[in-house]
């Protein structure tokens, strides 16, 4: 049974106690069907056990804000779940692309004219026409979900100027050395 778990800035401490405790002494150890498990006192790194049987486990985290919201990433989580796309990072980059190819083609003539038409301003028109032109180590990573937990449209979109050298977007950005692009399949 759960007793208290505290949330810190690089970690999370869960402490439970060993539903026999909350049992009346007369009460056998079973709940139910189901028998009572005892947590082992030792061998599992993380974990301690404390006084009266209690077992505190302690995980490293890293506390990121990503949008509106704050994610808990696990440090070494060898059971981490797949990596889930950023929906709205790969709208700004299809919005980039195709912002992109209206100018390009000529079908809008400049960028205060396609700012006046998606009614936002020409500064936020000119950074997301810089998602256009972004490393492939970094749009690879955004459509696999790869990309670091601080990387997100708003950051995109209204942050500072990205160089325009790829090595340089992806030091800037902090995406991972071992994300590579995706390999294009021979024809």
């Amino acid at each position: 049974m759960l007793r208290q778990t505290v949330i810190e800035r690089h970690a999370i401490w869960i402490t439970l106690v060993p539903a026999r405790q909350l049992l009346a002494p007369t009460e056998p150890d079973t709940v139910g069907n189901a028998t009572v498990a005892h947590p082992r006192s030792q061998g599992d790194e993380g974990r301690n056990k404390g006084r009266d049987g209690e077992l505190t486990l302690h995980l490293s985290v890293t506390l990121t804000r990503r949008g509106v919201e704050t994610k808990l990433v696990l440090a070494n989580s060898s059971t981490a779940r797949s990596p889930e796309p950023d929906r709205s990072l790969i709208k700004a980059l299809a919005r980039a692309h195709v912002w992109w190819g209206d100018l390009a083609s000529g079908r809008i003539a400049s960028i205060g004219a396609l700012a006046a038409r998606e009614g936002v301003t020409d500064r936020y028109v000119s950074h997301v026409l810089d998602l256009a032109f972004l490393a492939p180590r970094i749009v690879d990573a955004i459509l696999t979900g790869t990309q670091p937990a601080t990387l997100n449209a708003k950051a995109l979109t209204l942050g500072p100027d990205l160089p325009l050298h790829w090595q340089g977007q992806v030091d800037a950005l902090g995406v991972p050395l071992g994300i590579q692009p995706a390999q294009s399949a021979p024809r």
